[in-house]
């Protein structure tokens, strides 16, 4: 057997060096392909996991157009992940609106979020809307005990103090609220929610500070503005209300609500073209009470140029627009009355006197309610006047709030089964109606067995 001679071995043959020439740097061209997907999936992850901190950033300061912004690059950098649609109907649920939350949580659903995930958004929201005793317990106690993440305890608190401001618990929504600035003192969010309930106990000087707090750290927030014009303007300071109003109307310049505030504020300024540009504007408006409203202005304008005419066309289309008040019906008796129609005029003062007394008398029992939140007949009082005058969907909302906490209240399903059958919601009102009849035959046989057991 012959030997192989030197410098022809197999590891230095010639066939086997021109394999590792042609394939090596094909192998270093997959490691660095290898190496760059690695890199950028890496990146990737990162920048959603950035996105989605800026986002919490945004919200926590109110400004949720901005977070939402940032939610959707996340979304389209990772299409499909459960956890970016839980945080958009997290915003969702931050901003009140139910319909696109419930949608968002579908899509988490679909996307593969666990069950407890989902659970969790829900009962934030069920509580938030005011269905709050039961799960407010479980958060207190997760409160006491320290098991909530910062994040997920700050979430709990505002959806805690909403809930309570929902059903008309202010006092409740001040203990909850006035804890969670101990714990977070510089919060926008409790700020922002403490100025309200201020508000409703009458502390005007001491709202006005909570919502300057919201805008030196959020100053584009629109409702803030808004909020603390209407303020401002309660209090005499007409001039900075609308500064507010104005710099409201610019952040958007769709809100009905913000529009008709500065043409009023306008209007108290002596800004009469500015007013009439502005009311005129809500003409157009598809919300029938500021349309109204707007038709009020305008007639106020024409009463003071002596248009008597013209303002009784605009207040005769105000009343067929949306339901009367106080105010349009105290108008309309002063134009008449200058147009020589006493009768008529005499008419009109005395429905307007009998709003404001309505007015003042649900002013007071909402007053008793802070301190009395638990009285049903307080609620179904309020209710009652409030269909009176034609606030009807306010009205149901307070229906609401009593039939959170008592089920079987049989007052509010009658009401609530009349009023749903008004607004074209039959299968609704059948809801109600047939609840109302349940209850009032349990009653029935109640009272019935208790004169039979009488007797006996």
């Amino acid at each position: 057997m012959g030997k192989i001679p030197a410098g022809d071995s197999p590891s230095s043959s010639p066939r086997r060096g021109w394999l590792s020439k042609k394939w090596t740097p094909l192998i270093v061209v997959g490691l660095v392909l290898a190496i760059g997907v690695e890199a950028y999936w890496v990146y990737g992850w990162f920048r959603v996991q950035w996105l989605i901190d800026q986002a919490h950033e945004r919200a926590d300061l109110m400004d949720y157009p901005g977070a939402e912004q940032l939610l959707l690059q996340a979304d389209a950098l990772r299409p499909q992940s459960p956890n970016i649609y839980l945080e958009l109907a997290a915003l969702r649920r931050l901003t009140g609106n139910t319909r696109e939350f419930e949608s968002w949580i579908e899509n988490a659903e679909s996307a593969g979020a666990s069950e407890e995930d989902v659970l969790r958004e829900i009962l934030l929201m069920r509580t938030q809307v005011g269905h709050i005793d039961s799960e407010s317990e479980e958060f207190q106690k997760l409160l006491a005990v320290g098991e909530l993440s910062d994040r997920y305890a700050a979430e709990v608190y505002y959806a805690m103090v909403k809930g309570y401001l929902a059903s008309y618990q202010v006092l409740r929504a001040e203990d909850a609220v006035n804890s969670w600035l101990n714990w977070r003192p510089d919060s926008v969010q409790a700020r922002f929610l403490r100025g309200n309930i201020r508000y409703r106990f009458g502390q005007i000087d001491q709202a006005i500070t909570d919502y300057r707090f919201v805008l030196e750290h959020s100053p584009d927030n629109a409702e803030a503005h808004l909020l603390l014009g209407l303020l401002l303007n309660e209090s005499g300071r007409v001039e900075e209300a609308y500064e507010h109003f104005d710099r409201s109307l610019e952040l958007q310049p769709d809100s009905a609500e913000t529009q008709l505030e500065l043409a009023y504020c306008a209007k108290q300024l002596g800004y009469e073209e500015r007013a009439k540009e502005l009311a005129e504007a809500l003409l157009k408006t598809d919300d029938p009470p500021r349309r109204a409203k707007a038709m009020e202005l305008l007639a106020k304008l024409a009463i003071e140029g002596e248009e008597y005419e013209r303002a009784r066309e605009l207040l005769e289309q105000a009343f067929r627009t949306a339901p009367p008040n106080g105010e349009l019906c105290h108008m309309m008796g002063t134009v008449l009355s200058l147009t020589g129609d006493t009768e008529r005029a005499q008419v009109f003062m005395d429905q307007a006197a009998g709003f404001r007394d309505r007015h003042d008398r649900i002013q007071d029992l909402t007053k008793q309610l802070i301190d009395e939140p638990d009285r049903d007949d307080l609620r179904l009082e309020v209710a009652e006047l409030m269909f009176r005058d034609g606030q009807e969907e306010p009205g149901a909302m307070w229906l609401l709030t009593i039939l959170k906490n008592n089920p079987d209240h049989l007052p509010s399903h009658r009401l609530l089964a009349a009023y749903y059958q008004r607004i074209g919601q039959p299968q609704v009102a059948a809801v109600h109606r047939k609840k109302a009849a349940e209850l009032a035959e349990a009653a029935d046989s109640t009272s019935s067995g208790g004169e039979g057991s009488d007797g006996s």
